[in-house]
């Protein structure tokens, strides 16, 4: 083998494959031992029915069917290998994903930018702690951000090797495959359509081929219809999209109040600073050295950064998972300035070295004890187990946001306070009918003597002002049962926050 074909072989195939291969060991060693979030527990729940009835089944908001039909799909393969625990084969479909995309986003930056950059820019993938965290436990993103960023690289290839078609259907099938996974990543068809438009790079076969609108149509038409394809189900039922229990008019009404615009600063700080404090600094010369070599590239990594920070940065309930395609985006210009670095001399090579190793280290030693906890510990099946315990079998049980865990693990009968989520307004008439109303049905229910309990975070949640918790004070008598160590997951998946969780009986005076 001669040395230009020997390279190749390292470019094209030891290259990925290794990174690959740290990627998916790391992740396995680390992967969550429970669902830890409820939309994790919901996508294993759906998946569960899917494989009993043969039927679909869609998760919470707008559906996600195909992280619906996947979850099915690991937890079948789970089942026939012997795997007894639901979670470990729901939490594999991220550890896999997550894996598979940092391959291909190797051979993207390979083919955008050079090898180096993208070994530097995948190395970085591997150890980040927002995508390291995200890769070990089930949910939307890991497989939504492998089909964007396979059909990111299928459009590369289309447009580069004179615009053959079969690459150009492949990458729409991809894009539809993406957002039937999570139907908000769509906002990632902007850096895909710039690819599209964009010039070849020269030398290749079609440098001078201008883009063709109509080929564009016939993308985005591929696109959306494979899309389509995964909510047939939904469309086929009797009350359609709007009977949906999460309908597009319920899901504005939680967003819509949920949106501000000084979190995107503090999300677009947390982004930054993911990198370490040396982080934000190799950014900005990263993307200054883009510019000057590169602009097309740095229109691209804008094109790929931006969208989804400017879509999920506002949310007053931003958390950095949703933004992970705009953390990938920003490794290139990291890799792109150290890789330049590297070949200026020895000297520009070791202190390069030193940095590029220094961000790696501190990342992952910082989110690495979190991901052990979660990987040794498995505190939601703990607390839905102890909720068990505590309730007789019976019983009804007020909760907020971990109504899933506990009708799932207790098997006890949930329900949620009278409160408006994300209402960020004063209490008006509407609100004080409903508490009295749910006060008159409490007190009915306890007399024909069903035992009722509340967790504190159905008593406090989402009611700063403790309506709920006080009427209940005036009108009833609570007990307290006792507490357990649970973790705060609506924090984000980079932070370890545990607290103790009170279970209350609500009994009549």
């Amino acid at each position: 083998m001669n040395s230009l074909k020997k390279q190749k072989f390292i470019e094209n195939a030891l290259l990925p494959l290794g990174l690959l291969g740290i990627g998916l060991a790391l992740r396995l060693s680390l992967i969550g031992k429970g669902f830890y979030h409820p939309d994790t527990l919901i996508l294993g729940i759906q998946a569960e029915k899917i494989l009993t009835t043969g039927q679909m089944h869609y998760l919470h908001l707008v559906g996600y069917p195909l992280t619906a039909l996947l979850g099915a799909l690991f937890l079948k393969v789970g089942q026939l290998t012997g795997i007894a625990n639901p979670a470990l084969s729901i939490n594999a479909m991220s550890v896999l994903f997550s894996s598979l995309t940092i391959a291909v986003v190797y051979f993207i930056v390979k083919k955008i930018a050079d090898p180096l950059t993208a070994v530097l820019s995948t190395g970085l993938m591997i150890a980040h702690p927002v995508i390291l965290a995200a890769s070990v436990y089930g949910n939307t993103h890991a497989p939504a951000l492998f089909f964007f960023f396979l059909g990111l690289y299928a459009l590369l290839l289309y447009r580069d090797n004179n615009r053959q078609a079969p690459m150009l259907w492949f990458s729409a099938i991809c894009a539809g495959l993406m957002a039937a996974a999570r139907p908000q990543n769509l906002i990632l068809l902007i850096p895909l359509s710039y690819i599209f438009f964009a010039r070849p790079t020269r030398g290749s076969a079609d440098e001078t081929s201008p883009p063709k609108l109509k080929d564009y149509a016939i993308f985005l038409f591929l696109a959306l219809s494979t899309c389509l394809i995964f909510f047939i189900p939904m469309i086929q039922s009797e009350q359609g999209f709007a009977g949906h229990k999460e309908s597009f008019r319920v899901l504005l009404q939680k967003v819509l109040p949920n949106l501000d615009l000084l979190p995107l600063l503090i999300s677009l700080q947390s982004i930054l600073f993911s990198f370490t404090l040396l982080g934000p600094f190799l950014i900005v010369l990263g993307l200054f050295t883009v510019l000057r070599k590169n602009p097309r590239l740095f229109i691209f990594i804008l094109s790929l950064s931006l969208p989804l920070w400017l879509f999920y940065g506002c949310f007053l309930t931003y958390v950095p998972r949703y933004t992970q395609a705009t953390v990938i985006a920003l490794t290139i210009p990291i890799g792109y300035f150290l890789a330049n670095a590297m070949k200026k001399n020895r000297t520009m090579l070791f202190l390069s070295t030193i940095m590029y190793f220094f961000i790696l280290t501190i990342m992952f030693t910082n989110i690495h004890p979190v991901l052990l906890f979660r990987h040794r510990h498995d505190l939601m099946q703990d607390f839905g187990l102890w909720v068990k315990k505590q309730a007789l079998a019976d019983s009804l049980i007020y909760c907020q946001d971990d109504s899933t865990i506990v009708g799932y693990y207790s098997g006890r009968k949930t329900r949620n306070p009278p409160l408006v989520k994300f209402a960020h307004r004063p209490y008006v008439p509407e609100d004080a009918q409903r508490l009295d109303a749910e006060l008159k049905l409490l007190r009915e229910i306890l007399m024909k003597g069903t035992p009722v309990y509340a967790t504190h975070s159905a008593l406090t949640a989402y009611d700063p002002q403790n309506r709920f918790l006080n009427a209940l004070r005036a009108e009833f008598r609570l007990k307290s049962i006792g507490d357990v160590v649970c973790e705060e997951w609506h924090q984000g998946i980079t932070q370890l926050v545990l607290y103790r969780e009170r279970l209350y009986q609500i009994l009549l005076r």
